[in-house]
């Protein structure tokens, strides 16, 4: 039988990588040095399909996954298509969102809906085991740790402002975080591997992130090679 070669590209770095999703690809910058990325995965990208980021499978490591309509991918294996994960869940029309909402160090699949944070805690892509309403409808929803109690918490963009229901009860925001400007492309993500996610935002191809958690001057700047409407990713894909 003949022998097929198989080439991986390793990087190591504490925390969680900033990586720039373009298409289908996403490009990591391992280095923390700017310019061209040291690592580049493949995968999803098609035209009203959105990337996301979570450890899916509870491995220690973040997965790429893509949702399309109601349906949920992750490449499990790090090699690009196919997936090795499949899910169902919420409606098409819902914004996709991935987190690991109630600390069991797996990534669910959610959705927010109106004003509604909907996630599939059984992982079996039925009924929403989790809903908190939280926000205003039409906001920009995103799921991150602030706190580091190991669950990922339900938190709203708001052009500068960055607000999270830390309690998970709906209501009133528990945090309110003022960082970046109206029009910065906003990701949540543990940048300097503390335990608790920083919000990061990507403004005019320069990503600055708030690794202080307190709203000031931003700690880290890196300008990656970046085009015209990449938007940042935060994932720890090493594990470390």
């Amino acid at each position: 039988m003949e022998e097929v070669p198989v080439v991986r590209r390793y990087a190591a770095s504490p925390g969680a990588e900033p990586c720039l999703l373009r298409g289908a690809q996403v490009h990591c910058d391992t280095g923390r040095t700017g310019g061209p990325a040291e690592l580049t995965f493949s995968f999803g990208g098609r035209l009203g399909e959105t990337t996301l980021v979570g450890d899916f499978d509870g491995d220690g490591r973040d997965d790429l996954c893509a949702r399309y309509g109601a349906r949920f991918r992750c490449d499990l294996n790090h090699e690009g298509a196919p997936a090795e994960a499949f899910l169902s869940f919420g409606f098409a029309g819902d914004a996709a969102l991935m987190g690991d909402i109630d600390g069991d160090g797996r990534a669910e699949a959610c959705v927010r809906r109106r004003r509604l944070f909907l996630c599939d805690a059984a992982h079996n892509g039925g009924k929403a085991e989790v809903s908190i309403a939280f926000g205003a409808v039409g906001e920009h929803a995103l799921l991150g740790d602030l706190d580091g109690d190991g669950r990922d918490d339900p938190c709203l963009w708001r052009g500068g402002v960055l607000l999270c229901d830390l309690d998970h009860n709906g209501g009133w925001a528990d945090l309110a975080l003022f960082f970046g400007q109206p029009g910065d492309q906003p990701a949540l993500g543990d940048v300097d591997g503390d335990g608790r996610d920083d919000l990061c935002v990507l403004r005019g191809g320069v990503l600055f992130c708030d690794t202080g958690h307190d709203g000031g001057a931003a700690e880290v700047e890196l300008a990656p090679d970046t085009t015209a409407g990449a938007l940042p990713l935060l994932g720890n894909f090493d594990g470390l």
